[in-house]
């Protein structure tokens, strides 16, 4: 009896530390900067200083992720050294809490296969690779799922499940979809605590929807402008619509031969279909909200999920030639997106295989990159402290003028000096414009003439203005700006 519960015990902690184990390096690899746009153009900032209030906290997307990541941050008061251990800690829960989903359907060591593939698969790791929020969401999803099958006792259940949805939903708002679908088949058996679990967390839901938007736009508005028919400005940049759909077959395509295979094995097999119902319905939702959302692209990220879920339920332990082809594939794309960067990335992250100028807006392509090139952080951090040493020697008045690919940096270099302004996207002109007339010296870190960097070109950010670089490290300058 005790050398089973050990047995299975083990299965457990490999999908925990093997996942834990591998972000740890590329962590580790990373120092003294980090990996991931939106952990150094959000979440990084985010601890630093925007939510360092109660009311700020509460009226973002994902409070119940900023509540962790600040309490960490006020015992270490080092929000890369915060954010990366969020990072490692996240990778490893979410092997974990996938594992135990697994096993409501599959055997231990299947569950432990599952866990390993998916964690390990490129579109999985994409979402790690910066979307923390996201991940998180995904563990309670997890583990709310594996609460409906596990837990025998209601009173307890009825306490815990919900509680699970709450917590996915308020680290993610977009788990909501997801969670209402997998709990179809339960609703429809009348099942009250699924119910109540799902009414609760759309209470919550619109509760954040509703403090987020305040007075500035209606909840129906903002629902709407969700939808593709409106998208919203700043969105344009992603798959949206059939785009998105073709993002879905981007990111599933290795998949495809062995879900086909899967899907016309399990059909015959009532027990099965039962079994993997959940999976079904979420594979089948990530399709249709792939298309009508502004933020479909996020689903399709998701969508392998339960794709491979599925695949690995018809893949036992007599498909051995199969299950070697899935590991071989799942090892090789894995290593193309962890290993290789840029400029020679991975012929599947680029182009022409990536065959859409939007899917490297969602999708990057290498692990081992921020808002640039990793290799490049140092140069850039550089730049920063070079500019600040040239405002201190200075008798004038002066300010640098960042957005997100610089935001970074403007951080880790400890820059006094800086203004943000926004995306890289918004216009700098007003900005520019403003401290000009007040008489400041105006600098701009970018990069040099003729060197690019995805859809940021040179001449985006400086165009209009009179210009003169000032001191360059690598592919970036310094740039002094004046009035044309």
């Amino acid at each position: 009896m005790n050398s089973k519960l050990e047995f299975k015990g083990n299965k457990a902690f490999f999908a925990f530390i093997i996942p834990f184990v591998f972000r740890l390096i590329l962590e580790v690899y990373s120092l003294p900067y980090t990996i991931g746009y939106d952990t150094v153009v959000s979440l990084i900032p985010g601890v630093s200083s925007h939510f360092s209030t109660l009311g700020n906290l509460l009226i973002n997307i994902g409070p119940v992720y900023y509540s962790i990541a600040i309490l960490i941050q006020n015992l270490l008061q080092d929000p890369t050294l915060t954010i990366k251990i969020l990072a490692v800690s996240l990778q490893g829960l979410f092997g974990l809490s996938m594992f135990l989903w697994g096993t409501t359907f599959l055997n231990r060591k299947n569950a432990l296969f599952f866990s390993l593939i998916t964690s390990f698969y490129f579109s999985t790791l994409r979402i790690s690779w910066d979307l923390q929020r996201n991940v998180l969401g995904l563990c309670f999803l997890f583990l709310c799922m594996y609460a409906f099958e596990s837990i025998q006792n209601k009173k307890i259940g009825s306490i815990i499940l919900p509680l699970f949805s709450i917590l996915a939903i308020t680290a993610d708002p977009l788990i909501l979809p997801i969670l209402v679908v997998v709990l179809l088949p339960r609703i429809a058996k009348k099942d009250k605590i699924a119910t109540f679990s799902v009414f609760i967390s759309l209470i919550f839901f619109w509760a954040g929807l509703y403090t987020l938007t305040g007075n500035n736009a209606g909840i129906i508005d903002t629902l709407l402008n969700e939808l593709t028919l409106f998208i919203p400005n700043y969105l344009y940049i992603f798959p949206q619509g059939f785009i998105a759909l073709e993002f879905f077959l981007y990111l599933t395509l290795p998949l495809i031969p062995f879900l086909f295979k899967a899907i016309i094995s399990i059909s015959k097999d009532k027990v099965g279909i039962s079994k993997l119902m959940p999976a079904i319905l979420w594979f089948s939702a990530s399709i249709i909200l792939s298309l009508i959302l502004g933020l479909g692209y996020r689903f399709a990220f998701m969508a392998p999920i339960p794709a491979i879920a599925i695949i690995i339920y018809y893949i036992n332990d007599k498909h051995k030639t199969q299950r070697k082809m899935i590991i071989g594939i799942t090892i090789i794309f894995a290593i193309g997106f962890c290993a290789f960067q840029n400029p020679y990335p991975f012929p599947y992250y680029t182009t022409p295989v990536m065959w859409r100028s939007e899917f490297l807006s969602a999708f990057p392509s290498s692990m081992l990159q921020n808002t640039i090139p990793l290799a490049d952080s140092g140069k850039v951090n550089d730049l920063f402290i070079k500019a600040d040493q040239m405002i201190a020697s200075s008798n004038s008045t002066s300010i640098i003028i960042v957005n997100d690919p610089m935001l970074y940096f403007s951080i880790t270099s400890h820059s006094n000096n800086t203004y943000y302004y926004g995306s890289h996207f918004d216009d700098p002109k007003p900005a520019i414009n403003n401290y000009l007339a007040k008489g400041y010296n105006v600098y701009i870190i970018w990069w040099q003439s003729g060197k690019q960097w995805y859809n940021i070109d040179f001449a985006q950010i400086l165009r209009g203005y009179n210009y003169s670089v000032v001191a360059t490290k690598g592919d970036y300058a310094i740039y002094y700006v004046s009035p044309s």
